[in-house]
């Protein structure tokens, strides 16, 4: 069954929402979580500001398809559900522009922690490309 995100206003399969007490949530999991990560510095304690910039859903599929081609994590090979890594950590001054971001499995996106660890093959060429086409 499909449902349509009062947010984004796409229509997407009922996977793509939270489930809370036998109910989904009217945004989908893509929006929550977008809207949680520019909220993030009212919660960790550090007056940093929000982080500059923003990524589009498409940006972070193309990303994905370039740099971990059918799921698999650049840094260490495996196949798995991929998260977005900051290559300069938020902590540091990164921001959340797609030149800043990295695929890595969960595993690895933790065990990096604040290091600027660029996993990219390219350096990033491929994601500098995409920011400059006004994506």
């Amino acid at each position: 069954m499909a449902k349509r995100c009062t947010k984004c206003h796409r229509l997407k399969p009922d996977s793509e929402y939270r489930h809370r007490s036998g109910r989904t949530t009217a945004w989908c999991k893509w929006c929550h979580n977008q809207y949680t990560q520019s909220r993030r510095h009212l919660y960790n304690g550090k007056d940093l500001g929000p982080p500059e910039g923003c990524v589009t859903e498409n940006q972070w599929l193309d990303l994905c398809a370039h740099y971990a081609p059918n799921g698999i994590c650049p840094a260490c090979g495996e196949t798995g559900k991929l998260t977005m890594d900051h290559i300069v950590p938020h902590s540091k001054g990164g921001t959340n522009y797609i030149d800043n971001l990295q695929p890595l499995c969960l595993r690895c996106n933790s065990q990096k922690q604040d290091k600027e660890t660029d996993f990219r093959p390219d350096g990033g060429e491929f994601a500098k490309s995409l920011r400059a086409r006004g994506w």
